[in-house]
């Protein structure tokens, strides 16, 4: 056989050294031609031939390989299926995961029977526990009580049963006289869940049939009161409760997601000394109103070690999420605004360790596969969470569909990490789980604001944070023009984690003078994770010709809103804050700017860095003799 000079490293192609050709008729006049033809030549010359052929086969398999490796796309995976489980995790009200003795339970229904049972996490791997005692059914939800070991798993759909389980030597086992067959009517659309209140007494909540209903037990389960209502006139949906402590006193709070009729998301308490039977006694809060509320039922609570309470739920009117919290100390509601591209099946987890609030769902870019995606707020500055690039995947392989993410409502810390599962839709179905490190999971830094002006040759950025977590250093990008594509210009050193103002600039010395750019912020984490930043600034060397106050964003506002003014020429700029009554509430800046772009960002604090009421406030801009109002609102 002929020796093989590959050339893949260049051309993708193949080349042999052969013999020189022969010229038959020159070597032999004589007639002897046909000698080449002979029986051993042919054989050898078909020798030849298939061994050209085997690696001419070869060579095109292996120049179309990596053809399809160069055109196939990167598939990112994130966690992994759970062997013999059925596709069963469905709306987020509900925790089929639960944190306890060190280990991560989950109440999962076997592929091969239907049973419902306990599983145990232990070595990166799950493994049945023990039997709950429920067959079939669906919608299942779990609560555990950590002071007397016991864990009460509801299976709403269909099997309407509750089971009660005790810990024992590492295993649950099931209480004698369990399951109990107990009345409930939820659908599968809008599934029960059931909870604990502070002095031990259980409670399921569900709407059906335009009621939103409950169930009452008072000795662990044994025995329940028939269906009592809450409240009539409720639409299709979602209900999810936690107990809490306000004033002194302890509570349950239960949340509601409408998904048709009124839409609304509402709220009730009832005090743990009140008989929850009587509908008077489930005290209804006001929610913080919001522009063209429009509710869908899908709703989900939890709440921290101070008490506050947190909600999400999906609005009705787009694939984007409200998020709710309530403080503890005067009961007063803010909410604020995740919209995502796409987003549906929202859930919340506590990180007390990080001071953390995750959110997930089922998050995706628009055209994408769904994925189970989430993102980190500091739970004590909470602010709106707009666009793709905060998020982060928790459960996708790049091929199938995920959704219906399932998370425990407790109080987590490191020690425990987070337990995220959720189904992939595929044929059959599967859960899938993935195990997140909260001490990874960094906070987003708090940005004030991003400047930039121009002298003679140069493009100055300025910029400054209220906080930041985890920073190790600051990406800056710029693009040319209103369509170009950001590219990274700098890097510069972060500041750690800090609670104090830091302030940053940067010069940019490769401008042209005919030429606008933008200039947008990203920062990265200790772990390489990058986060980017929506503020844009705008700048060229051409000089500014008119002074300009833009919309400020959002409006109505939350957490905080983008103040967005250019100036013409040097001038001293002044930024204000007034209420109704034309008292001045904060005054954002005041002093000389050279002429550039300019965000400033409100966050709804007053000069003593006390947060305002919700209302309607002006911002009054001057800039030499220019002079702009905007009104703004601020619902909390």
């Amino acid at each position: 056989m002929y020796p093989v000079r590959e050339n893949f490293a260049h051309q993708n192609t193949i080349s042999w050294d052969f013999p020189p050709p022969v010229n038959a008729a020159a070597a032999d006049p004589g007639g002897e031609i046909l000698e080449i033809f002979s029986l051993p030549a042919v054989f050898a010359l078909f020798s030849r031939a298939a061994s050209v052929f085997v690696v001419l086969l070869l060579a095109f398999f292996m120049v179309q390989a990596a053809g399809a490796q160069e055109l196939l796309p990167k598939i990112n995976v994130a966690g992994q299926v759970i062997p013999g489980v059925e596709k069963e995790t469905k709306k987020s009200n509900q925790s089929q995961v639960v944190w306890y003795q060190g280990y991560w339970w989950g109440i999962f229904s076997e592929s091969n029977s239907g049973h419902w049972f306990i599983y145990r996490y232990e070595n990166n791997t799950w493994s049945a526990n023990a039997t709950t005692g429920i067959t079939n059914g669906s919608e299942a939800d779990a609560h555990v009580d950590e002071a007397s070991g016991k864990m009460y798993v509801l299976v709403s759909t269909n099997a309407k049963r509750v089971s009660r389980l005790s810990y024992s030597g590492g295993n649950w086992v099931l209480d004698s006289g369990f399951p109990k067959v107990v009345d409930i009517d939820a659908s599968s659309n809008d599934p029960a869940c059931i909870t604990r209140a502070m002095d031990g007494d259980l409670f399921v909540f569900w709407v059906r049939s335009g009621n939103l209903k409950g169930l009452h037990s008072t000795d662990q389960g044994v025995t329940w009161t028939i269906p009592f209502t809450i409240t009539s006139s409720v639409g299709s949906a979602i209900t999810d409760a936690i107990a809490f402590r306000y004033v002194g006193n302890d509570y349950i709070g239960l949340m509601v997601g409408e998904g048709d009729g009124p839409k609304r998301f509402f709220f009730r308490r009832l005090s743990d000394s009140a008989d929850p039977t009587i509908s008077s006694n489930w005290v209804a809060e006001t929610l913080p109103l919001i522009p063209s509320l429009d509710g869908d039922d899908h709703v989900n609570m939890v709440r921290d070690s101070n008490h506050n309470l947190y909600a999400i739920g999906k609005k009705g009117d787009n694939n984007s999420f409200y998020l709710f919290k309530r403080r503890s100390n005067d009961g007063v509601w803010s909410w604020f605004d995740i919209d995502p591209d796409y987003g549906t099946r929202p859930a919340l987890a506590i990180d007390e360790a990080n001071n953390s609030l995750v959110i997930l769902g089922t998050v995706r870019k628009s055209g994408e596969l769904d994925k189970i995606q989430y993102t980190v707020l500091d739970k004590d500055n909470l602010q709106d969470v707009i666009g793709m690039e905060p998020w982060k995947p928790a459960l996708e392989d790049g091929v199938h569909e995920f959704s219906e993410v399932t998370v425990s409502y407790q109080i987590l810390g490191n020690s425990s990490n987070l337990m995220v599962c959720g189904e992939r839709d595929s044929s059959p179905g599967e859960v899938w789980y993935n195990l997140l490190d909260l001490s990874d999971i960094a906070l987003p830094v708090f940005m004030a604001f991003f400047n930039a002006t121009t002298d003679a040759e140069r493009v100055n950025l300025e910029w400054g944070t209220h906080s930041e977590v985890n920073n190790w250093e600051w990406i800056i990008l710029r693009r040319e023009g209103e369509q170009g594509e950001f590219r990274e210009l700098a890097r510069l050193p972060g500041s750690g984690t800090t609670n104090f103002f830091s302030r940053y600039s940067y010069t940019d010395e490769w401008v042209e003078p005919e030429t606008v750019y933008y200039y947008r912020l990203a920062n990265v984490d200790f772990d390489g994770t990058i986060h980017y930043y929506p503020e844009l600034v705008k700048s060229s060397l051409a000089p500014i010709s008119t002074f300009a106050l833009y919309p400020t964003y959002p409006n109505p506002f939350n957490a905080q809103t983008t103040i967005r003014f250019e100036i013409g020429e040097a001038a001293r700029v002044q930024l204000d804050i007034f209420d109704v009554s034309g008292r001045r509430v904060r005054r954002l800046f005041a002093g000389s700017l050279q002429p550039g772009s300019y965000n400033y960002i409100w966050d709804g604090r007053d000069e003593r860095n006390e947060g305002v009421a919700s209302g309607v406030y002006f911002l009054n801009f001057s800039a030499g003799n220019y002079f702009r109002a905007e009104k703004m609102v601020l619902s909390k």
